[in-house]
């Protein structure tokens, strides 16, 4: 498990055209930075992945977003379960 969900800088500007002639995807997904050699898509402090799409294969991105949608979705349900769990005790002691 990593420390963080890491989203490199490059990939935050995306296809803007940086003066090196690079996108921030291209940057990102390169081996060497600004400053030198780096670890294409991977936080320098953690070695955290780069949480951009643009690494992923096409079906696991899609397989992301609908767990994503999902977890978002589940989480009212969760909260009406909990209340009801709730009540439900209530009415038992």
């Amino acid at each position: 498990m990593t420390a963080h969900d890491y989203l490199s800088t490059g990939c935050l500007h995306g296809d803007m055209l940086l003066p090196d002639g690079r996108t921030g995807h291209d940057y990102c997904q390169s081996d060497m930075g600004a400053a030198g050699a780096k670890k294409p898509a991977q936080c320098k402090f953690c070695q955290a992945p780069c949480s951009c799409e643009c690494h992923e294969e096409p079906l696991l991105g899609d397989a992301r977003r609908l767990a994503q949608q999902a977890r978002r979705q589940l989480g009212p349900v969760q909260m009406v379960a909990a209340r009801l769990r709730a009540l439900h005790e209530g009415r038992q002691q």
